[in-house]
């Protein structure tokens, strides 16, 4: 099987859900299947392409704004990028992480037909709010739930791992 990651993180990973995602490559690689990553390019000292442990990795140029919770891609970009490296290696499979990811897979799907995993692990919508990422009924706090919400309405999958989550997938 041939699997392409794709989320905002950086590969390799100095912390958190980059170790998260490239822990799950590697062990994607281990039983056997191909693995490739599409990723965040956070300096222009990254390069935007390289091989790293035998798995290629590409990087998507990021989009800084003031807000950062959703300024990680510039979407369109990165729905090529998955695309390309979707078509190129035959992709049986994208594992897009996060909202972004998934969103930019989505678009993707729609010239790839490659089935879209979203791993939804993300924070509630409470504690975006409680941590100061959004103001209850902001713009920002719906956009959130609304990109949560088409992500888990179109995924051909989702993997989830808190009760939160889970609840609002039900709630589809």
């Amino acid at each position: 099987m041939r699997v392409l990651i794709t989320g905002q993180a950086q590969i390799p990973p100095r912390i958190g859900m980059g170790t998260r995602m490239w822990e799950l490559g590697k062990n994607i690689q281990r039983l056997g299947h191909e693995v490739a990553f599409v990723v965040s390019r956070r300096s222009a000292k990254e390069p935007s392409f390289e091989m790293v442990e035998g798995i290629p990795v590409h990087r998507v140029r990021e989009w800084r704004k003031p807000s950062r919770w959703l300024a990680g891609f510039m979407v369109p970009e990165l729905a090529f990028r998955i695309a390309r490296v979707s078509k190129s290696m035959h992709a049986d499979v994208v594992y897009a992480h996060l909202e972004i990811g998934c969103m930019a897979a989505l678009l993707a799907k729609t010239f790839t037909r490659v089935p879209v995993v979203y791993g939804y692990d993300t924070l509630p919508l409470g504690e975006f709010i409680l941590a100061g990422l959004a103001k209850e009924d902001s713009v920002k706090a719906r956009m959130v739930e609304a990109i949560i919400r088409f992500n888990l309405a179109h995924s051909t999958a989702v993997i989830t791992a808190t009760q939160h989550q889970l609840e609002l997938m039900s709630s589809q």
